[in-house]
């Protein structure tokens, strides 16, 4: 699963990120707390209109967040950084 959830993260070229993630998955979650994070962008129309579905599953319940972006891909990148983050560090502080 962190592999998987690495992989996803290089394809968005966010590799020190991903390690973050990871450190922080396994030191909050003490391996009792299961998270998985699949990152899926569709790009509709390049550079216009970009759709960013996040799937989050935290001890088996699956939690899917969709976000519609209307910016270039570098904005969409620093976005989808900031809700992963952000849903990693809520799991971790439970």
């Amino acid at each position: 699963m962190v592999g998987r959830v690495g992989v996803a993260f290089r394809q968005e070229g966010l590799a020190r990120v991903d390690q973050r993630i990871v450190g922080v998955v396994i030191a909050g979650g003490g391996g009792v707390v299961v998270v998985v994070v699949v990152i899926v962008v569709i790009v509709v129309v390049p550079g216009v209109v970009v759709v960013v579905v996040i799937v989050i599953i935290v001890s088996g319940i699956i939690v899917v967040v969709v976000i519609v972006v209307v910016a270039a891909g570098v904005v969409v990148r620093r976005l989808v950084v900031v809700v992963v983050v952000i849903a990693v560090a809520a799991t971790g502080g439970e």
